[in-house]
Order: C-alpha cells, then sequence, then structure tokens
C-alpha cells in the first residue's frame, strides 16, 4: 500500500508539467493577433488547469485512502470467503424474499 501514497508524491510532476504547459499556451495566446486564436489559447489553457485540479485531488484521494477504492473493495470481498461480491447480495435478497413471502408472478 505505501508505493500507492509514493505514486501520489510522484504526481507533482505532471501537475507542474500541466501548469507550465498552460502558461505557455495563455503566454503564446497573449501575442496572437487573432481573436480567435486568443480565445481557443485561454478555453485550452482553463482545461489544463482543470486537469491539473482533478489529477491533484485524485492524488491526495489516494494518497489519504492508502490505494484505488476497487482494490479495497477486491480485498474486503476476499476476506469475506466463498459467498463474495454479487452472489452474497443475491442470497440475501432471496432470504429477504422469503422471510417477507413475496413473489414474482410468472407468465405462461
Amino acid at each position: 500500500m505505501m508505493h500507492f501514497k509514493m505514486m501520489g508524491m510522484i504526481a507533482i510532476v505532471p501537475i507542474t508539467m500541466l501548469l507550465v504547459i498552460s502558461f505557455f499556451v495563455l503566454f503564446a495566446a497573449s501575442k496572437s493577433e487573432s481573436k480567435g486564436l486568443k480565445g481557443f489559447g485561454a478555453v485550452l489553457a482553463v482545461l489544463l488547469w482543470l486537469s491539473a485540479v482533478v489529477l491533484s485531488t485524485t492524488c491526495i484521494f489516494v494518497m489519504a485512502k492508502g490505494g484505488p477504492m476497487m482494490m479495497q473493495k477486491m480485498m474486503m470481498m476476499q476476506q469475506m470467503g466463498d459467498k463474495s461480491g454479487m452472489s452474497a447480495q443475491m442470497e440475501k435478497m432471496m432470504q429477504e424474499k422469503m422471510k417477507t413471502g413475496t413473489t414474482v408472478p410468472v407468465k405462461k
């Protein structure tokens, strides 16, 4: 689990790269004479900022949790034994239906 926390720390490099690229995109767009190109540069810079924000929040989440959520779910299901995942849920639902006596009508 420790390597996932390190991956969160290493993600500082791509976040920095995205922000540097967005700076140069904005710089190039400001030097442009075309209004359309300036607008495109601004939109592109905003998209780069948003991707940096998403990447940083994902890294913070991974560092806080210690790994991807799917991995934790799979480990929890493995600890439950043979009755894991959908089979355990299906069995619970069947037991509840048997207790309440509800049945599903069958078309003939």
